[in-house]
């Protein structure tokens, strides 16, 4: 009975890091867009921030996925706490930080940018029910 549980916690596991690694290639992304942008080479900038918009949906997508998943099988209490913490700590700040990421894509590419971001699922405090270190 332990190894379906083990494999399954292992795919999570997977698919959550593959989620980290869509970030930090969008990061990469964004990184070199306001490189190039700073050369002058208006190109390479708009090619670059459009891989760090798609990378951060891919990102999204990925972890609305991871979620999913989490909760088809979430039957005990530890996954079902599991899953509210991967909920209100990753996904739903990747949500708000999605909508800022397409605000920015969109400023550049001279669309509407105005898409309402929620600001506090950004915030770096903690959750109100925790205490201590």
């Amino acid at each position: 009975m332990e190894q379906p549980y083990l494999i399954r916690r292992t795919r999570l596991y997977l698919a959550h890091l593959h989620t980290i690694l869509c970030l930090l290639n969008a990061n990469l992304a964004y990184d070199r867009a306001f490189r190039a942008r700073a050369a002058g080479q208006a190109a390479a900038f708009t090619q670059d921030l459009e891989q760090f918009a798609d990378g951060h949906a891919a990102a999204l997508d990925r972890a609305r996925r991871t979620t999913a998943e989490l909760a088809a099988g979430a039957n005990c209490g530890t996954d079902q706490y599991l899953l509210f913490r991967y909920s209100v700590l990753w996904l739903r700040p990747l949500e708000a930080f999605a909508a800022l990421v397409r605000n920015m894509a969109n400023f550049h590419r001279r669309q509407p940018y105005w898409e309402p971001v929620d600001w506090p699922a950004l915030s770096l405090e903690r959750l109100p029910f925790e205490t201590g270190a």
